[in-house]
């Protein structure tokens, strides 16, 4: 069946433009010059933004190329392109829609020649500390940081946030040194800084000496720590390091220096969007305005809500919207949407009680708009809200209760009363203002059999199966550096449940040990008896399962030093039989991403420092828990029917059935419970991303918290906190209840319900709460995938194989090959671009080529053995020697080296997918080439027959590759052959290049195949291969035997990583 075109939607999404309120459609009909539209809480952002870019593409003749929507969070992107597919189909794939951080990562990837490959990392969490540290202990004991406290670095916290804020902001140290001394020289004509009425012998107006005193030197603190900046970034550039906050100062830069390149995206993007535009800080202000400056008057549309600007302490600046108005003042178009689509109007009503009360709102500060944001409901009750008692009438009640633990436990009734009333669990959300407020919650609902859901990601340092592989790699190279002092590790690691061993065992073990003497009159150490089974007791059911762990240890001391570290690490994880048991575990897929996370951390490591051990890695982790620096799991595989627990910051841009706002008290949700005392006060001389009142500040949070709920919103607090302190509740709440319209009433559980309480907080976990993944959660994983050539070669060897490595990622180390053939391609890739960026176009040397593969094995190093590392080195020197010998003349100047697309579309398959090299033939057509660290000669050139009706994996790749290419959006140009190009010699001496003419049956016939695979991913089929040697296969149909030690190692000729 032909895939639908843009056209065939546009029936449809008339209809949808039709179903428009009166202010929605004027913002979507305000398609030319700057517009703002002020969108509260419900009134539905989202479609708006996906109506406006629809009517772009209707009514205009740009492409969807041609419009950009830049939004804050990954979930927004997958929202907006999920609401645009429902729109205009498949084209919607084409639109570029990204947060600021994504789109700033694709200007350098697709600029390289302008950025350069700086061969850079991203920088840890303790490197930073490291260096900031180290910063300090330059200081003289004089200055104004080292005074006051005695903890040498009471100002570490402190320097990161100004260095955060100086790049959010992008301020120079001149720009903020300049802000302090005017400050400064200022401060005894200050307000705040002068008696404001007569006192003493102090007249009005007269300066406060000693607050002038504090002030001055809170001011002579920050510029100590302002003049640090510079040496900060000094210290990242010499250990080619970066950190978040760089990534636009980048491409703020390289737009200042290259005005061709700022040219391009303005008159790329024709159209822009910009989601959350509250949330926007001064850096990305700035990309907003170089993209929109080129035009007179630009086609820049912003959204956003002022009541809603609650990342202040991110740098979102409360004035954006003001200063966006201001701006565009003579031509801007202004709307407000009042009518809300979620929340019932009493709830409504006294969401709107809360927030007036503040004013620092833009109706105040733009008076003559006289903008209106009242909220109009036009909720209707859908079956999914429950049946509710008359008990249970009111849509917003506050409960007070005696103490937490009975606040939690009424709160887990509820949850299981709505349930059963027919709510569904996803349609439930507990927010609080901190994380710390839900660990009894977490603990009962895991012991209730409730399945939830957290935003918050677990540090896998702390779960068990990366507990148990550090306990087993920290007994290993104890032994492996002294012999018997791991040997307080060794008992408790015994009685790991990955080995097998039976507890009794264990047990008449260690008697028979302390009744055994060696020949000096001494006990042997553990490890010494275990390797003597001759020795042991009577009584031992399974001897020999525990002889074979002792041999296992013995071979894994052995073979520290001899194996690469990331080689030991899986080596270890195999032989113990801790991946088994993970696999085997009711919560296997989470726990999955446990192990994955570590793996990933220690390969990170690796590409920052290539000569890690063993040991240092294991002392990195021990400084990690010492400075409290988390491993958040990479990716949360949530059940999708579950009750979210969520901070109210997070819980923004969502919304739900029933919310219960957990423990509503002063120090939770006041002024001071976001407060951070590890910030520098910054002169009011700076427009800064401040919060420019606290209290309203935590009021907009409590009315974004309010106004998630669709149905029902339930407000609690305790007389006593976990801690059993006295606290009260927030005053927001008093301004709630003063609206009217609040069912106010005490709360308590019988005794027979608290003794149950008692009785759950001591049960285990039921761990068959967690399916291995529901479908729901794989639809999840599926929303925003992207179809590359790897991932539709796993799929065709094996579903299987595709689910485990490409959906939930399982964690594998590079192999050999792989490392030395990213290498090569590094090398060549470094080669292009120094040759792009001389302004003559000469390339670079021989010797350069074989420089560049020095320095990019050099980086990988660590993932090598000793000897794989020396003869690959040799190896690639010689065939990249050779290989430039035989094809440098036949290189052209116009060229693209490493192209990342991401945003191509193929009969409504997304794709994307990273080329190796695309060589410009003339002003119509392009070749690509891949490169391949193999021979060549296999075969995998031939087209599909009906043997093989896939075709062989090159020609799939290569055309593949022209289909992505010529459906990137404004391409012209079209890929006319497809070369590879081994760089490997063969046993001939050669490196062979083979090339094929791609026509139109190859591009039908793969278009055929993408589209089977395509369904059948997007419908779930991941039944096996049944292949005998398919090690997926193998797993499912014996869950339950252990992973073998001798992992299988198969290489296959894809290069794509995407």
């Amino acid at each position: 069946m032909p895939a639908r075109k843009l056209y065939d939607y546009n029936a449809g999404f008339r209809a949808e433009l039709a179903r428009l309120n009166a202010g929605q459609r004027a913002a979507v009909e305000a398609v030319e010059g700057p517009v703002m539209v002020l969108a509260g809480p419900g009134t539905g952002k989202t479609h708006l933004l996906a109506a406006r870019i629809g009517n772009i593409l209707l009514k205009t003749d740009a492409g969807a190329h041609n419009v950009l929507c830049l939004t804050f969070t990954d979930a927004g992107v997958k929202a907006m392109r999920k609401r645009l597919l429902q729109f205009i189909g498949p084209e919607a794939h084409r639109v570029s829609i990204n947060t600021f951080h994504s789109f700033c990562s694709s200007v350098i990837q697709h600029n390289l020649h302008y950025f350069g490959r700086p061969g850079l990392e991203p920088l840890s969490e303790l490197e930073r500390i490291r260096i900031i540290r180290e910063l300090m202990d330059g200081l003289p004991q004089t200055d104004a940081l080292r005074l006051g406290y005695h903890e040498a670095y009471h100002y570490e916290d402190h320097l990161q946030d100004l260095f955060a804020q100086m790049k959010a902001e992008n301020w120079t140290e001149d720009e903020l040194q300049q802000r302090i001394e005017s400050y400064v020289a200022g401060l005894e004509d200050h307000p705040d800084f002068t008696y404001q009425r007569k006192y003493k012998d102090k007249q009005k107006g007269d300066p406060h000496v000693g607050k002038i005193a504090e002030e001055r030197l809170r001011m002579d603190k920050l510029a100590s720590a302002v003049s640090l900046f510079p040496k900060y970034q000094e210290v990242l550039r010499r250990q080619r390091r970066y950190d978040y906050g760089d990534m636009i100062g980048w491409v703020l830069r390289a737009f200042h220096d290259h005005p061709s390149l700022l040219r391009s995206y303005q008159e790329r993007y024709r159209y822009l969007l910009v989601d959350e535009f509250q949330d926007t800080n001064g850096s990305q202000d700035r990309i907003i305005r170089h993209l929109t400056d080129y035009w007179e008057n630009p086609n820049v549309f912003i959204v956003g809500d002022d009541d809603q600007a609650i990342y202040e302490f991110q740098g979102a600046r409360l004035n954006a919207m003001v200063d966006f108005h201001n701006r565009y003042a003579r031509d801007l178009t202004v709307v407000t949407l009042n009518e809300n689509y979620r929340s019932t109007q009493a709830i409504l009503d006294g969401a709107e009680a809360i927030i007036n009360r503040n004013i620092l709102r833009i109706g105040d500060r733009l008076p003559d708009r006289q903008i209106d944001k009242r909220l109009n409901s036009n909720h209707t009750l859908g079956g999914s809200a429950g049946a509710m008692s008359t008990e249970e009438s009111r849509d917003v009640r506050y409960l007070s209760f005696t103490d937490h633990r009975q606040e939690t436990g009424y709160l887990v009734g509820q949850l299981q009363h709505w349930h059963e009333a027919g709510v569904p669990w996803s349609e439930m959300a507990v927010i609080y203002a901190k994380h710390s407020q839900a660990e009894l919650l977490r603990h009962l609902l895991e012991r209730a059999g409730i399945p939830y859901r957290s935003k918050r990601r677990p540090n896998v340092l702390d779960g068990r199966p990366v507990r148990q592989l550090r306990e087993i790699l920290r007994y290993l190279q104890a032994e492996h550096e002294r012999p018997g002092t791991g040997e307080y590790l060794l008992f408790r690691i015994l009685h790991f449940r990955c080995f097998g061993l039976l507890p009794h065992d264990l047990s008449v073990l260690n008697l028979g040990r302390l009744d055994t003497l060696d020949r000096n009159g001494r006990l042997p150490s553990w490890r010494d008896y275990l390797r003597q089974s001759d020795l042991y007791p009577y009584g031992i059911e399974a001897p020999g399962e525990i002889r074979r762990v002792a041999d296992w240890l013995e071979e894994g001391i052995g073979l520290i030093g001899s194996l690469s570290l990331p080689e030991f690490v899986e080596w270890v994880l195999n032989g113990s039989g801790l991946l088994a048991s993970v696999l085997r575990d009711p919560n296997r897929a989470e726990l999955l991403q446990h192990v994955a996370t570590f793996t990933d951390f220690v390969l990170r490591e690796l590409s920052r420092r290539p000569r890690l051990t063993l040991s240092e890695l294991l002392d990195t982790l021990v400084q990690m828990d010492g400075n409290r620096i988390e491993l958040p799991l990479r990716s949360h595989l949530d059940q999708a029917e579950a009750v979210l627990l969520v901070t109210a910051h997070s819980a923004k841009g969502l919304e739900f059935e029933k919310v219960w706002m957990l423990d509503c008290s002063e120090k939770a949700w006041g002024p001071g419970g976001g407060r951070s005392s590890n910030r520098f006060k910054l002169p009011d001389t700076l427009t800064y991303a401040g919060t420019e009142d606290e209290e309203e500040a935590r009021r907009r949070l409590f009315f974004v918290a309010l106004t998630r709920a669709r149905s029902e919103v339930i407000l609690s607090c305790a007389e006593l906190n976990h801690q059993d302190k006295l606290q009260q509740h927030v005053a927001f709440v008093d301004e709630l209840i003063g609206a009217g319209g609040v069912e106010v009433r005490e709360a308590s559980l019988s005794a027979d319900t608290l003794a149950e309480l008692a009785h759950l907080q001591l049960l285990p976990k039921d761990k068959a709460r967690f399916p291995v993944l529901e479908r729901s959660a794989i639809a999840e994983l599926l929303v925003d995938f992207r179809l590359s050539v790897s991932a539709l070669y796993a799929y065709l060897d094996c579903p299987l194989r595709f689910y485990y490595e490409k959906l939930l990622r399982v964690p594998d180390r590079e192999r050999e090959r792989t490392v030395y053939g990213s290498a090569l391609h590094e090398a060549l890739q470094d080669y292009f671009l120094r040759m792009k960026r001389d302004p003559a176009r000469v390339f670079p040397s021989r010797e350069e080529l074989i420089y560049n593969f020095d320095m990019a094995l050099g980086k990988r190093r660590g993932m090598l053995t000793t000897r794989g590392y020396q003869s690959r080195l040799e190896r690639g020197r010689r065939e990249l020697g050779t290989y430039y010998d035989r094809y440098r003349k036949g290189w052209v100047q116009d060229v693209e080296v490493e192209l990342l697309i991401q945003n191509a579309e193929v009969d409504g398959i997304p794709l994307t997918g990273i080329i190796d090299r695309i060589d410009v033939i003339n002003d119509a057509y392009v070749r690509v080439v891949d490169y391949k660290t193999s021979s060549g000669g296999s075969g995998k050139m031939r087209r599909p027959t009906e043997k093989n009706p896939h075709g062989g994996d090159y020609w799939r790749q290569l055309t593949f590759y022209k289909l992505l290419f010529d459906n990137r959006p404004g391409n012209l140009r079209r890929v006319r052959e497809g070369h590879i190009s081994y760089l490997l010699t063969n046993p001939d001496g050669e490196q062979r290049e083979e090339k094929i003419e791609i026509l139109q049956k190859d591009t039908d016939a793969l278009r055929t195949i993408l589209r089977t695979a395509w369904d059948a991913i997007q419908e779930q089929q991941f039944t096996g291969c049944s292949k005998p040697e398919c090690e997926w296969c193998r797993f499912v149909q014996d869950m339950t035997d252990e992973v073998p030690t001798q992992s299988t190692e198969t290489v296959y000729g894809l290069d794509d990583h995407a």
